[in-house]
């Protein structure tokens, strides 16, 4: 903490390497599951159609475009600011459809719709693990811009 004419100041300190490696390989991680859900999602909604009505309608498109982005996470992880918006928009997607599957009636009454409710649930778990891991639910720790 220093002194200045306007008042107390507090420098914050980089981070250290190794955090910043563990956070990029937790995320690492979490985007391959992630996309291990998305990817049997996706064949799930191919076998019934449901996939191509919802491309026909645009209603799938910012799912599969997510699906697309985050490839890019699983390599090499990310930059926390990139992977934390994109973490974000995940899991606006996966709750919204995580309730719109939800409305459509109990696992018992069809069983892909009701696997695909608690796969989007699933998904919005990882990706608030990810968030949490990116730093973006971490009260008082800057984003770094690595």
């Amino acid at each position: 903490m220093h002194l200045t004419k306007e008042g107390p100041t507090q420098e914050i300190a980089p981070p250290d390497q190794t955090s910043v490696e563990a956070s990029s390989q937790s995320q690492r991680w979490l985007a391959i599951a992630q996309q291990v859900k998305d990817s049997i999602t996706i064949v799930l909604m191919l076998s019934t159609g449901m996939l191509i009505f919802g491309v026909l309608f645009g209603i799938a498109i910012p799912g599969l475009a997510l699906y697309c982005l985050r490839w890019k996470l699983v390599p090499e992880g990310a930059r926390q600011v990139s992977s934390g918006w994109l973490w974000l928009l995940t899991l606006v997607h996966e709750l919204i459809c995580a309730v719109g599957f939800y409305s459509l009636g109990p696992p018992e009454d069809d069983f892909i719709v009701g696997h695909l409710d608690i796969g989007y649930g699933l998904g919005a778990l990882v990706s608030l693990f990810a968030l949490r891991s990116s730093g973006w639910l971490t009260p008082g720790k800057p984003q770094w811009r690595a």
